[in-house]
């Protein structure tokens, strides 16, 4: 029952930036068309393309975070963190674009074995990581409002962490529970229930911490186990 509520809370949360680019896509492209210099008909048809795209994906979405409540875990596929990471920063920077003064940058991308799990729930967790990050940042005076997402290879696995600049986790347990953000209240941090139950099924770990020099560390690490690595690595 734990797991159908985190998933269905989740749900919403998820499908909130997806919903948000899209509606904002097709706004723009409506002003546009009733200008006084509408777009090609070419640019109209990459626009619809991108939007079919986008309720694809939130389709998908739906049936893959069905299924995972109902089996009680995702798809066993391989997932290259560094692909996983583009696509996520793709997914989210449209949304944040409008709604956040987050500046979004592509950290350290190591060359890291494949890991295993549900590629779209991963892309999923991680963008959820990206927007708790970029929430964050509205608490933050004088900060450099950026978010960064890196993938680090390291000596038993490899960890894809998102970082900020804003005031950091008051409570790092606490920021577990849903509805709890890197800033202590509901709101955005809602998605972190799921991103952990995302993780455990991946057989990684949440980590959720503090920066030395400021702000919060969100990351997900992964065991890999050099016997059982997959040939190929992820590429940069």
């Amino acid at each position: 029952m734990l797991t159908l509520g985190v998933m269905g809370l989740g749900l919403a949360h998820e499908l909130q930036s997806p919903l948000t680019a899209t509606a904002l896509g097709l706004e723009l492209l409506a002003l546009r068309l009733r200008g006084d210099d509408p777009p090609e008909a070419a640019e109209v048809a990459d626009e619809v393309e991108r939007t079919l795209e986008r309720v694809r994906r939130m389709a998908a979405l739906v049936q893959r975070m069905r299924a995972f409540a109902k089996a009680g875990g995702g798809a066993d596929e391989a997932v290259d963190l560094n692909r996983a990471a583009d696509e996520a920063l793709a997914l989210t920077r449209p949304a944040l674009s409008e709604l956040s003064a987050a500046r979004l940058v592509r950290g350290a991308q190591d060359a890291v074995p494949l890991v295993r799990g549900d590629r779209l729930l991963l892309e999923q967790a991680i963008g959820c990581l990206i927007i708790n990050a970029a929430d964050a940042l509205g608490a933050a005076e004088g900060a450099e409002r950026t978010v960064t997402v890196a993938v680090r290879r390291l000596a038993d696995g490899a960890a894809l962490e998102v970082l900020d600049d804003g005031p950091g986790f008051p409570d790092a347990e606490a920021a577990r529970a849903p509805g709890v953000s890197s800033k202590g209240e509901a709101g955005m941090g809602v998605g972190l229930a799921l991103v952990e139950l995302v993780a455990r099924d991946a057989g990684a770990i949440l980590e959720i911490g503090n920066r030395p020099d400021g702000g919060a560390r969100a990351a997900l690490r992964f065991h890999v186990d050099s016997r059982k690595a997959e040939d190929a690595e992820g590429t940069p």
